[in-house]
């Protein structure tokens, strides 16, 4: 082989090893950016979810998942300023002989689950205090809150209440309201204290019960049609 020809051959298979090894050593560098942003990424995000106030959910009924589910909804918005960090329902038992709707929400979103006899119980208490847990919220859970219950949680804890408080105190607001013919009720708000549906209200929304009631027409009535 000429050697001129040899030549050739060795500058052009240097070249392509050069050209092999550039595009390696940027391929490789491509990687760790890559990586590089996909951990700041995990990191801002952990710092984010961490700076988030923690919620602690407490319901058992029909009424109680659909604003459990509200909550979720909120707490998974970009802009949101809060997490769910727990729910708590009442247990299977001898009244509850089945899984609650807010149990079973609770398990579709794989959210951390505690299903305490009663809210007075030594473990439970201890189980709440790991949480650090900034506010509670409940709706028709159906078990008393003692007052070691209540110190726990940083801000407090605020009740969803179906009725137009102090109206309707305790429980079934709903039913009491249409048993009595209402032509109106509501939703509130209000701080939980040791007395029960007794706290300061936060807020409270009118809702007109008129098209849900039906009245049955007179005789004169009828004759007339």
């Amino acid at each position: 082989m000429p050697f001129c020809l040899l030549k050739v051959l060795i500058l052009l298979l240097f070249l392509s090893v050069h050209s092999f090894n550039t595009i390696n050593m940027r391929y490789s560098l491509k990687q760790i950016y890559m990586l590089k942003a996909r951990c700041m990424s995990t990191t801002m995000h952990n710092v984010i979810e961490s700076n988030k106030k923690r919620i602690l959910f407490l319901g058992t009924p029909t009424f109680a998942a659909e604003s459990l589910q509200t909550l979720y909804d909120t707490s998974c918005t970009p802009s949101c300023q809060f997490r769910i960090a727990g729910v708590v329902t009442q247990p299977v038992s001898g009244t509850q002989k089945k899984a609650s709707p807010v149990q079973l929400l609770a398990k579709k979103l794989q959210l951390p689950l505690l299903a305490p006899v009663t809210a007075k119980d030594p473990e439970f208490i201890e189980q709440l205090e790991k949480l650090n847990i900034d506010l509670c919220i409940t709706a028709a859970y159906g078990n008393y809150l003692p007052r070691k219950f209540l110190s726990i949680p940083k801000y407090g804890t605020v009740n969803i209440h179906p009725s137009l408080l102090p109206k309707y105190r305790g429980a079934a607001p709903v039913q009491r309201s249409l048993e009595n013919g209402d032509m109106a009720t509501g939703v509130s708000v209000a701080y939980t204290v040791l007395k029960m549906d007794a706290g300061p209200i936060i807020k409270q929304i009118p809702y007109p019960l008129t098209c849900l009631l039906y009245t049955s027409p007179s005789p004169r009535d009828r004759q007339k049609s």
